[in-house]
């Protein structure tokens, strides 16, 4: 899976595939607490708790930060080159 924000659009890709639009409906750039940016649980809502039950049960053994949108070609270049047979 792979989130591309682009003011005020969230893309989301899985598995290399353009899956949804969304709108963020902030302007200004993404804010994260003071305690940073969680990945892994599952939030109810922007600004929302977390719930113990809620978090990733499993292992994200690849994760990348980028500091520009990627474009829909990177997305889909970086997803073949990850492929596994």
């Amino acid at each position: 899976m792979l989130l591309n924000y682009r003011k005020p659009t969230f893309i989301v890709f899985i598995n290399g595939l353009f899956k949804a639009k969304l709108e963020y409906p902030k302007n200004g750039p993404l804010k994260f607490a003071s305690n940073g940016l969680m990945i892994g649980p599952e939030q109810d809502s922007a600004g929302g708790g977390f719930q113990s039950g809620q978090f990733l049960k499993g292992d994200i053994d690849d994760y990348r930060i980028y500091n520009r949108a990627l474009s829909a070609e990177e997305v889909k270049a970086l997803h073949d080159f990850e492929k596994t047979e």
